[in-house]
């Protein structure tokens, strides 16, 4: 593929997000959906692979690298029921930040390495409770995400990649921690640390495995095989001119649907939903990228969908 894209990604005409554990029924759904939607193939970002969420207990084993987590019922046997039907796995990664809950923060001294603001102070974000923004620039948040990369594919060798989130969405940040190895304020840390750190995951992985990331970014173009575009949806009001631009050279996926409609939800009941499908694909981004729930319901209404795939 172009720059070095695995393959079988140019090759994949669609890709769908949702959650749950193996036990779920998540390789079945997708089963159906292919049927439905009459695609051999598809991506699959799987969030909530855990079964956790930020708000219930555990939910930090999901959300930040925790490479010790054991494997949730039914993961491992799903991913690999969904690798014979043809769906590309992509379970979800958090690349940015750190739960100040996980044993790793104080056994680690992990706050060594977050991206520090003022002597003794650190960037903080909230969602949902508070995390700690990991420096990318230092050699033990590349190695942590590393393992924590392995691990999931050690878990589920079933998987073709890794969803990680926020990396390429969220903006870079001017670092001054402690340990950070680097200038104070940075310069390029951050996008060097960041693209060295994607480098180390795919070395742990496997040529034939890829790394998709949020929203869109140019100087991380080289160092992912694709990324989910919805926020370059939301900010852009679906102006293709990043497609336009970048097209043969990086892999855009998705939309962020409510954004871009003034449909009342769920949209997919109105005949318009399989033409934003095919604008997608006129567009220049790979057709999905919606939730589970949103495609159980568009099912009901996939004699129209076909429409839109088949274009």
């Amino acid at each position: 593929g172009p720059h070095g894209i695995v393959d079988w990604m140019i090759a994949t005409p669609f890709w769908a997000e949702g959650g749950g554990t193996g036990s779920g029924g998540v390789a079945s759904f997708c089963s159906t959906l292919q049927n439905a939607l009459e695609v051999r193939d598809m991506g699959y970002f799987w969030n909530w692979w855990m079964d956790t969420t930020p708000q219930t207990p555990g939910g930090e084993a999901y959300l930040t690298p925790n490479y010790t987590a054991a494997s949730p019922a039914g993961f491992t046997a799903a991913a690999a029921q969904m690798k014979l039907r043809g769906v590309h796995a992509f379970p979800y990664l958090e690349g940015r930040i750190m739960d100040l809950k996980l044993p790793d923060w104080k056994a680690e001294h992990a706050e060594d390495y977050a991206c520090g603001v003022s002597p003794g102070q650190i960037q903080m974000e909230f969602y949902g409770k508070l995390f700690g923004v990991m420096d990318p620039a230092t050699p033990y948040w590349q190695e942590k995400m590393a393992r924590a990369i392995s691990k999931v594919t050690d878990l589920a060798p079933g998987v073709d990649g890794l969803y990680i989130d926020q990396v390429t969405g969220a903006c870079a940040l001017a670092c001054r921690g402690a340990k950070s190895g680097h200038k104070a304020g940075g310069g390029t840390s951050w996008v060097d640390g960041g693209r060295k750190m994607f480098a180390r995951g795919k070395a742990a992985i496997g040529a034939d495995r890829a790394v998709i990331s949020e929203s869109n970014s140019e100087v991380y173009m080289s160092a992912v095989d694709g990324y989910l575009t919805l926020q370059g949806w939301n900010n852009c009001g679906a102006v293709p001119a990043w497609q336009a631009v970048y097209g043969g050279y990086s892999l855009n996926i998705g939309a962020s649907y409510q954004s871009v409609m003034t449909l009342p939800a769920p949209y997919f009941f109105s005949p318009d939903f399989p033409a934003l499908l095919a604008t997608q694909f006129v567009w220049g981004s790979v057709m999905g990228g919606d939730s589970l729930n949103e495609w159980e319901a568009s099912l009901y209404f996939s004699n129209s969908s076909n429409e839109a795939t088949r274009s």
